[in-house]
């Protein structure tokens, strides 16, 4: 393990080395998105080999496990997660112990937090996988035999990523850029914070050009999921996961700078509010069905509206209006909701 390989660097032992490699990484919050990263990538690879050996037919015998519970499922693949990320989960705990020594409470518990998702995400795909591998071959290749309905938003955002994805980039590189930029070499007083969240938002509201093609592509090809018995409230959560996918730039650069740069309650501030505008932006488009032009114009009001309420009131009382707004407007609209497919 990288722990004892490493002997001595600079007249530093082991265990000096990694207590100041821990300090500096729970320090910087870049350095702590880099090691996320890097541990995604591992419990990546480990679940992808898993899951190749679920389905490989010399391991059908591993098929008796889906005759128990799922949640005896879920626990014995949440142990196989555990064993496999063993190496990261033992320098994590060095990690923890010291950033709770040293009062870096919210990065260990951010830590704490992190593992714990990917355990338990890798533990609910292996169920998954386990589960529905129902397949048949067409044709030399392998097919689902049907689209689970869980799997509507992913369709979407996998439409976004295989058809807009540099439209995505732009947009958020251009937001968190400004925004990052902004407030790193600025010392910012409350009138500047709410000034930044107008160029912030702005940046944000990019994403209606993004909203209008999934919907015209939900339109088209996806308009049998609205005859499916769905609650409206499980619909609804879809388009939240779908939301706050296309800010983790924005999410992650507002960390990034808290709180060397910019307070935690300013962070939350951002965020919240960006992402109940695109929830809302989502609640409108299903009002009518609205050519681009069109959304865009309502979309530049929306946005008027915003800067008189966050002068006037401030933030709290602008992303609880936003998310209230759209969760009544999706409530309402959804299902009178008549697409029109004619591009």
């Amino acid at each position: 393990m990288m722990f004892f390989i490493v002997n001595k660097n600079d007249g530093a032992e082991t265990w000096e080395y990694h207590y100041s490699l821990v300090i500096g990484t729970l320090k910087s919050n870049i350095m702590l998105v880099i090691v996320f990263l890097f541990w995604f990538l591992y419990a990546r690879k480990c679940y992808s080999h898993i899951s190749f050996l679920l389905n490989k037919p010399e391991y059908n015998s591993l098929r008796i496990i889906g005759t128990l519970p799922r949640l005896k499922q879920l626990v014995l693949f949440f142990v196989v997660a555990i064993w496999l990320l063993l190496p990261v989960l033992l320098y994590a705990l060095l990690i923890i112990y010291i950033g709770f020594l040293n009062q870096y409470y919210i990065q260990a518990l951010l830590v704490i937090v992190f593992l714990f998702i990917l355990l338990l995400g890798a533990s609910i795909g292996h169920v998954r996988v386990l589960n529905n591998s129902g397949v048949k071959a067409i044709g030399g290749k392998r097919f689902k035999r049907t689209i689970p309905v869980s799997n509507f938003t992913l369709i979407i955002i996998q439409y976004i990523f295989r058809h807009h994805k540099l439209t995505w980039l732009g947009i958020n590189l251009f937001t968190s850029v400004i925004l990052y930029v902004i407030v790193r070499n600025n010392t910012l007083s409350e009138r500047d914070i709410k000034t930044i969240f107008l160029f912030y938002s702005f940046g944000v509201m990019c994403n209606a050009i993004l909203i209008n093609h999934a919907r015209k592509f939900e339109d088209m090809y996806l308009s049998f999921y609205r005859t499916l018995p769905v609650h409206t409230a499980k619909r609804f959560l879809g388009y939240v996961f779908f939301m706050l996918i296309l800010l983790i730039p924005e999410f992650i650069t507002c960390y990034i700078l808290s709180p060397g740069h910019f307070q935690f309650r300013d962070a939350t501030n951002f965020s919240l509010s960006g992402f109940g505008l695109l929830l809302l932006l989502n609640s409108v488009s299903f009002m009518r069905s609205f050519d681009a032009k069109e959304f865009l114009k309502i979309t530049m009001v929306i946005f008027c509206l915003q800067y008189i309420i966050i002068m006037a009131c401030g933030f709290v009382v602008l992303y609880s209006l936003l998310l209230t707004s759209a969760a009544c407007l999706f409530w309402v609209n959804y299902q009178k909701y008549e697409p029109n497919i004619d591009f």
